[in-house]
């Protein structure tokens, strides 16, 4: 089974992968010096396996981005406040960085968590994932960039994934759901969690189950619902975000990880992202 992506403009993304390639690495130096430039560096990195997941997927440029961006997410994250003394970081390649100034607070959000904690999913930098699950959520919530109620609730479900527990009857689990179903009106909000947080919630139950061929079913499903969304409007369709969907490559990535094997292909989720194999060896 294949699900293509919806219509996008390919030659832009061409042309902003070429462009944003050229400037990574000095971004890169720039953000091992200071923190200031951890925030740029994530947003050229994004941009660039968002753009890179449509023109070269399976690149190693494109994987070392995704590394790079699960780093420099958490980075922000763990450098919100002064460390005394400095913390030493892994940032791109070469010695560890450590910085004297702490990030600015506003970018220490929850939004921010989610991100790394997909991109560190995706990229098996089992080290990144241990200190985001540290980070409580009190961190979170004193940023001043203050995002929806779900959000924070959907943390609390993306910290259960990976744990011993079970996933399904856990208590993060049923609030999320019940904030999911209680998403009746034609709101934006309410729109975008019938199409991508209701699908996830379902691909969650068959990879609890350990069910190949169900798992593939409600994958199938959440990323169809996940091309309807992002393809219905003229708006949506130029949005980076939906180019392709982090959150089903990085529940696909946990499935493959745990023996599930399943026979779904899609340009929102790259088969080497999935299967790790862009990362195996590294990505430099």
């Amino acid at each position: 089974m294949r699900i293509v992506r919806h219509p996008i403009n390919e030659e832009l993304a061409k042309t902003l992968f070429h462009e944003e390639r050229e400037r990574l690495l000095p971004l890169l130096e720039c953000a091992r010096k200071a923190t200031r430039a951890l925030s740029p560096l994530v947003t050229n990195a994004r941009i660039m396996y968002q753009t890179g997941g449509v023109v070269a997927p399976h690149t190693s440029e494109v994987g070392y981005a995704l590394r790079l961006s699960a780093q420099a997410n958490t980075a922000i994250l763990v450098f919100s406040h002064n460390q005394r003394p400095p913390q030493s970081f892994l940032l791109g390649n070469g010695p560890p960085v450590s910085y004297s100034e702490p990030v600015d607070e506003s970018h220490a959000h929850v939004g921010r968590w989610i991100d790394a904690l997909e991109l560190a999913t995706i990229t098996r930098q089992t080290d990144l994932l241990t200190t985001l699950k540290r980070l409580p959520n009190e961190l979170l919530e004193r940023s001043s960039t203050v995002g929806a109620r779900s959000t924070y609730l959907f943390v609390s479900l993306l910290r259960t994934l990976g744990a011993r527990d079970p996933i399904i009857g856990h208590p993060a689990f049923n609030v999320y759901q019940e904030y999911c179903a209680n998403c009746h009106d034609d709101s934006a909000h309410c729109i975008a969690i019938r199409h991508l947080a209701i699908p996830f919630l379902g691909i969650l139950r068959q990879l609890e189950c350990a069910d190949a061929a169900a798992f593939s079913n409600s994958l199938v499903g959440a990323l169809e619902m996940h091309k309807k969304y992002w393809g219905s409007s003229e708006k949506r369709r130029k949005d980076f975000d939906g180019f392709v969907s982090l959150q089903l490559t990085a529940v696909a990535a946990l499935a493959w990880d745990r023996g599930l094997r399943f026979d779904v292909e899609s340009d929102y989720i790259p088969t080497s992202w999935v299967r790790g194999e862009l990362f195996s060896h590294g990505s430099s």
